[in-house]
């Protein structure tokens, strides 16, 4: 590579960790004053005005951004806009890759290896530059994924404990809007499940009925565990049983689902280290206890060979020549019986 060709791969790589510093500085502060301004706002218990209007006519994409975190209306324009710098960032990447010559050295060395076993990886090559220009783009697409995850460990996690809080509360004589109103005021603001009861709060302030709130909750979350306390809710409601014992099954239920979820990652764990431990654990024993063996065995064949190979054909070639001598001497008996003079054999 050219001096020139190095400077440019140097810029891009500087240009790329700015522009990722700069999302991600740009991010925290846009999430920090969007968690301070819903607070300030949760805070008085008014009727809230969402950013991002949860109406049916709201299409699968902005219902994604939605469910991970992102509610203002400009979420997509950023989302988009993010991408296409990611994929701008990725298009000099490429032009990078291409024009240093990188890909023309990779396939004359797959090309040399004998046996065209190198021909096995040469469409990897081949499809490079779009790898190169297709992953940064991918990255806006993670850092959402990422957040919802984030977002359903979360209250996954909390879930729980709310609900033997709240039966809790409810056995011992508070009703569902106040033992809500105390686990809310209770919780840290930084989660998302207090942030989710305040809006809930808010609802119920704002004149929507009790399940319509919870409703709206479970349909901004979309996670089974708020599905299924929103129905059970529901049902207890009409069918006017108490709310503690409802409460109290669903804690014993999720509790339950946990347990069972945990057994069946560590079930699975022996099936997922299968391929790391034949890929990278088990050559690694196999070089470490059987290296040295047959380490040992090739150098003694090596050696033997060396010592015995002479000797055998030197023997190989006195039999070779003691079998020529005997053939010439029962052909001179034979002559000598005819009266012929016999023939001369030559020395070895």
């Amino acid at each position: 590579m050219t001096r020139t060709q190095w400077i440019a791969g140097i810029a891009t790589f500087i240009l790329i960790a700015l522009a990722v510093t700069a999302v991600a500085v740009l991010r925290r502060l846009w999430l920090r004053r969007q968690s301070a301004g819903q607070l300030a706002r949760y805070a008085t218990l008014e009727p809230i005005e969402e950013e991002f209007a949860e109406d049916d006519t709201r299409g699968f994409f902005r219902q994604w951004l939605y469910k991970a975190g992102y509610r203002t209306r400009s979420a997509p324009s950023v989302f988009t806009f993010a991408t296409l710098i990611f994929l701008a960032i990725g298009l000099v990447m490429m032009t990078v890759l291409v024009s240093s010559g990188a890909l023309t050295l990779v396939s004359d060395l797959l090309r040399a290896i004998p046996g065209n076993l190198g021909m096995l990886a040469m469409p990897i090559v081949v499809l490079s530059p779009l790898i190169v220009i297709g992953f940064p783009a991918l990255i806006p697409l993670l850092i959402v994924r990422v957040r919802r995850r984030k977002i359903v460990s979360e209250i996954t996690q909390d879930f729980p404990i709310f609900l033997d809080l709240l039966a809790t509360l409810t056995e011992g004589g508070l009703g569902f809007d106040q033992a809500l109103d105390r686990i809310s005021d209770l919780q840290p603001p930084d989660r998302i499940l207090p942030r989710e009861l305040i809006l809930f709060r808010a609802d119920l302030v704002g004149g929507q009925r009790r399940v319509d709130a919870l409703r709206r909750m479970s349909d901004r979350l979309d996670i089974p565990a708020i599905s299924n306390f929103t129905s059970a809710v529901a049902q207890a409601e009409q069918a006017g049983s108490g709310l503690s014992r409802t409460v109290r099954l669903q804690a014993e239920d999720f509790r339950q689902y946990r347990r069972e979820a945990a057994l069946g990652m560590a079930q699975a764990l022996s099936i997922k280290l299968i391929v790391p431990l034949v890929l990278f654990f088990a050559p690694a024993l196999f070089v470490a206890t059987l290296g040295p063996t047959v380490y040992r065995i090739l150098d003694r064949l090596g050696a033997f060979v060396e010592n015995v190979a002479p000797a055998t054909n030197e023997e190989s070639t006195e039999r070779r020549q003691g079998v020529e001598r005997d053939r010439q001497e029962g052909i001179n008996q034979d002559r000598a019986r005819r009266g012929l003079p016999p023939l001369r054999v030559d020395a070895p």
